[in-house]
C-alpha cells in the first residue's frame, strides 16, 4: 500500500495536532508527535533548514514517508507527525522510527 495525497496532513490539520489534545514521543534525534482520530490516518514530515541542504531535508522526507508507507496497514488510525532533528544514516532512521511507533504502541498488534 502507498501514501496518497488525502494521507497527507494540510497545514491546518498540523495547527489542531499542536493546539489540541496530542502525544509526544521523543527520540532524541526524531520527535513523533501522534494524536488519535477516528477513522482517519495521516502523517506529516518536517525537516529543519539546519538539518542539511535542501537535497538532504527531501531524502530524509522521502525516506520516513517511504517507511510509512510500507508499514501503513500495521499502524492505528490518528495523525502522525515527525520532526527530523538531524540527519541520521537511512537504517539508523528507520530503525529509531520503528522504535518510537513500538515505544509509542500505535502498531495494530503491538
Amino acid at each position: 500500500m502507498s501514501l496518497k495525497r488525502e494521507n497527507l496532513l494540510k497545514s491546518l490539520e498540523l495547527r489542531s495536532l499542536f493546539r489540541g489534545e496530542r502525544k509526544k514521543i521523543d527520540g532524541g534525534s526524531v520527535v513523533l508527535y501522534f494524536q488519535e482520530i477516528q477513522p482517519a490516518l495521516k502523517i506529516g514530515v518536517v525537516v529543519p533548514k539546519r538539518t542539511g541542504n535542501a537535497v538532504k531535508r527531501n531524502h530524509l522526507k522521502r525516506l520516513v514517508k517511504g517507511f510509512m508507507a510500507t508499514n501503513i496497514s500495521e499502524l492505528k488510525d490518528g495523525y502522525y507527525f515527525f520532526l527530523i532533528k538531524e540527519d541520521k544514516e537511512d537504517a539508523e532512521l528507520k530503525s529509531l522510527l520503528l522504535h518510537l511507533l513500538l515505544k509509542g504502541r500505535l502498531l495494530k498488534n503491538g
